[in-house]
């Protein structure tokens, strides 16, 4: 929880010779966060090499979590190599090789790992089911991961472990993908199984209905939430308002909006509001559109580069060009935001569009002077 804390305890033990035991690597290697900065992750590991003891298999998974979480897949690659001096035997940390193998993109070695686990007569646990799953489907193989569920349903030692979440990689997977007759299907498949969905289940399957522009499935998603006594929360009315947008009932879209206003458990925020913004650029809607981004401030919603990113579309299509710059100006003075790739990207194609080109590469240029790379 006090990362300069626990770093100053640590420095105060190497300099009274004092090495590191297990017990201190993780403690260490639990502070690694998304926010942790590069050199903070590389010094969690030192402390882990300035062990005197081997490293066994708990460690070895919580280096490789730790990578994960910090993004430093680049270190990932060392940490497994150490898998060849350590003995696995627990399936948790065959979950974490494997999630870190599909990290890397490495789907072989995802189904090695999967392979001597299982032949080596250990029972995988849901969590380890889970990042087998989730490391197949993040990877393009879907169908693979849905055969993977099928194989261990038919398994009654593993059976009882396949639980919903799962399933929602196979869900996320085919939907990202386009395949929503097969989201469909797997859906009906957990239903008849019984398993108990989550509210990270039904917004999976929100979303594919605003992907898919079947909308009209959204009413019997409602009730079957209802019937599991599931409350929609804001990432629910969230999808459902992007699937309006892209169905051409920008009206019902605002009209959620008020409904989600009304409830005090659920507050509109930056993403229901670029959702929008997004929307009322699809049709041009200058006006409508930065009202949005009034109310949007008035509630204490700030705006991000992606709010900026909509704001500059909706400008183009709204044919006031001018006030995409404007609102960069402004917003980025306000909020103190530093534009990014998005942002210059469609800056240069609202220059584009309108024929001036010499101001486009006048922001290409800007871009450069500001160290954003194209």
């Amino acid at each position: 929880e006090k990362p300069e804390a626990m770093w100053d305890v640590v420095r105060e033990m190497q300099a009274s010779g004092c090495r590191p035991n297990h017990v201190t690597c993780s403690i260490v290697l639990k502070s690694v966060s998304k926010a942790s900065r590069a050199n903070e992750v590389e010094k969690a590991l030192a402390v882990v090499d300035a062990m005197h003891d081997p490293i066994d298999e708990v460690l070895l998974s919580s280096m490789c979590e730790a990578c994960i979480r910090s993004g430093r897949t680049d270190l990932l690659r060392v940490q497994l190599e150490r898998q060849k001096v350590v003995t696995i035997k627990g399936a948790q940390t065959f979950g974490s090789v494997i999630r870190a193998y599909g990290s890397l993109n490495d789907v072989d070695k995802v189904w090695d790992t999967w392979r001597e686990m299982r032949k080596r007569g250990i029972v995988p646990t849901s969590v380890t089911m889970g990042c087998t799953v989730e490391a197949l489907a993040a990877n393009g193989h879907v169908d693979a991961a849905y055969e993977l569920i099928r194989e261990q349903m038919e398994d009654p030692q593993v059976r009882p472990m396949v639980n919903a979440v799962i399933y929602c990689s196979v869900l996320k997977g085919f939907s990202h993908r386009k395949r929503f007759d097969r989201v469909w299907a797997v859906y009906e498949e957990m239903k008849a199984e019984k398993l108990e969905c989550s509210i990270v289940t039904f917004n999976t399957l929100v979303d594919a209905c605003a992907r898919s522009g079947e909308m009209s499935r959204i009413p019997m998603m409602l009730e079957d939430m209802a019937a599991q006594r599931i409350e929609p929360n804001v990432i629910t009315f969230s999808a459902i308002i992007k699937g309006y947008c892209q169905d051409n009932r920008l009206d019902r879209a605002f009209e959620l909006l008020e409904d989600m206003k009304k409830n005090r458990n659920l507050k509109p925020d930056e993403v229901t509001y670029n959702t929008l913004i997004d929307g009322c650029a699809r049709y041009g809607l200058y006006d409508r559109g930065v009202g949005v981004l009034r109310e949007m401030e008035e509630m204490g919603v700030p705006p991000s580069n992606f709010t900026l990113s909509v704001l500059v579309k909706l400008a183009n299509r709204g044919k006031h060009p001018d006030k995409a710059f404007e609102l960069c100006d402004t917003i980025c003075g306000k909020y103190r935001l530093r534009l990014c790739v998005h942002v210059y990207n469609n800056l240069i194609f609202t220059c584009t569009s309108h024929q001036r080109y010499q101001k486009a590469f006048d922001v290409f240029a800007e871009m450069l002077r500001e160290r954003v790379r194209p």
